[in-house]
Order: C-alpha cells, then sequence, then structure tokens
C-alpha cells in the first residue's frame, strides 16, 4: 500500500499531465479520486461544478490572488465549452479586454443565442 506522499505524487503527476500551460480545467479531467486529493491538499480549488482552477496550497485561505489571475482563462474556457464559437463579451467590457485593461468586473455579461439567461456564481 503506497503511503500518503506517494499517493499525493501521483496526483500531482496526473496534474501536470493535463496542466500544460492551462490553469483551468473541467472536473472530468482527473478522476474523482485525483481531484478530492488535489483540493484536499491545496493543488486545486472549484471555480463552480464542473470547474477547477490551479492553486497555491501555501497560500492562505480565502486568499483570491489565484482566482484572479485566471479568472479570463475560466471565461475563455467555460464560454468555449458551453456556446463554441457562438458567444462574446457585452461591447464595454469587450472594448476593455481590446485596450489591454484585465481588471475583473463585477459581473462579465457574455451573449450567446445558446446562452439560458441565467447568472453563474463564482468565487470572490
Amino acid at each position: 500500500m503506497p503511503f500518503p506522499h506517494e499517493r499525493l505524487a501521483a496526483s500531482l503527476e496526473q496534474l501536470t499531465l493535463i496542466q500544460g500551460d492551462r490553469r483551468v480545467f473541467r472536473s472530468t479531467e482527473l478522476s474523482r479520486t485525483h481531484r478530492e486529493r488535489l483540493i484536499r491538499n491545496g493543488f486545486l480549488e472549484r471555480a463552480m461544478k464542473g470547474w477547477l482552477f490551479a492553486s497555491d496550497p501555501t497560500a492562505r485561505p480565502g486568499d483570491s490572488t489565484r482566482w484572479y489571475g485566471c479568472f479570463w482563462e475560466f471565461c475563455t474556457r467555460y464560454c468555449d465549452h458551453n456556446f463554441g464559437e457562438l458567444w462574446h463579451l457585452c461591447a464595454e467590457q469587450s472594448l476593455l479586454r481590446h485596450a489591454g485593461v484585465n481588471t475583473i468586473p463585477l459581473q462579465a455579461i457574455v451573449h450567446s443565442p445558446k446562452a439560458s439567461h441565467h447568472c453563474v456564481e463564482l468565487p470572490f
């Protein structure tokens, strides 16, 4: 039977295989065992049901730095997954993004003909 640190090492190896240069993942990309182990040890956090983002196990509880660092990547991956190429940000946020402003808005508005007109609660 492997020791706890060996099991964690195996889970980190699985995370490394799927990660590449990404910081946002679908929950289904990892097995439940690896996913729960990585969340428990602080290497992953839940963005919402079915979505995870890479975290820092040494960060203090409630530290939002990692989430804000991958917010736009999350928006892109989430919208691509749910709407394909049929989505865009509202005009104001789109202009700000094109101008290089990376500030995280209080509310990101996405338009898509496939949208179901509901709000998605996100961390922080």
